[in-house]
């Protein structure tokens, strides 16, 4: 594992630094939060770090600072803090806020290695099922958005509640922006390939009649879902 420690001054002493290195960690120290921001920047091509550690003797408006600017370069490290006065109040609100972990100075050691091991696992962990989770299929029109896994409509910053069926209507005409298709069409690619012979075609009428309420401005004039009179409908 790399660490990158930004540990105010005077700064953690070579003797610790060599006891942490022998256990198989790899360190650099940091005296001043513009210098953990150069280095992580530069890093981050190469070999990236893989955990940052706080020491609470940085000067508090520094460490607010470097705080908020891994938050803002959504860094997705872990972070450490480590501090010499760490009562449960103090590691609650930590925990609550920023840390990952908290440790006390002077720290053990084996106990400080272990813990960063930990965290290392959890990191690769929560890395591995991002990688291995299916990406969502999120279709989109105006003001429009769909994630079609989770079954979520949302028109601007607003949930649509929509029942199955309108659900798979919109999704297929947001997957078909522009097109005329015709009620038999629909009825088929919507209800299955059976079913524009067994069903009345004015079921698309009625859908279509609700997902314009649902989604149109003017639902009595509207521009979203068209008639195209004698060809069916057109979205968009």
């Amino acid at each position: 594992m790399r660490l990158l420690v930004l540990d105010g001054q005077p700064g953690w002493s070579p003797a610790l630094i060599d006891r942490i290195a022998a256990s198989g960690l790899d360190l650099f120290c940091c005296h001043q939060s513009e210098e953990a921001q150069q280095r992580l920047q530069e890093e981050s091509s190469s070999s990236p770090i893989d955990l940052l550690v706080l020491d609470l003797a940085v000067a508090a408006l520094a460490r607010s600072r470097f705080v908020n600017w891994v938050g803002q370069q959504q860094l997705n490290l872990p972070v450490m803090a480590v501090s010499s006065r760490l009562d449960e109040p103090s590691r609650v609100a930590l925990l609550e806020s920023w840390a990952d972990d908290v440790m006390p100075k002077p720290l053990s050691v084996p106990e400080f290695v272990a813990r960063c091991r930990a965290l290392g696992r959890r990191q690769r962990l929560r890395l591995e099922q991002e990688q291995q989770r299916t990406p969502l299929t999120r279709l989109s029109h105006g003001a429009i958005a769909m994630v079609v896994e989770e079954h979520q409509v949302s028109l601007g910053d607003q949930p649509v509640e929509l029942t199955p069926r309108e659900f798979r209507l919109l999704e297929f005409l947001l997957r078909h922006p522009g097109q005329i298709h015709s009620r038999e069409t629909l009825l088929e690619q919507v209800w299955g390939e059976y079913s524009s012979f067994e069903l009345d075609p004015k079921t698309i009428d009625v859908h279509v009649r609700w997902l314009r309420l649902k989604l149109e401005a003017d639902p009595s004039a509207p521009a979203l879902i068209t008639t195209v009179r004698g060809r069916g409908y057109r979205f968009g």
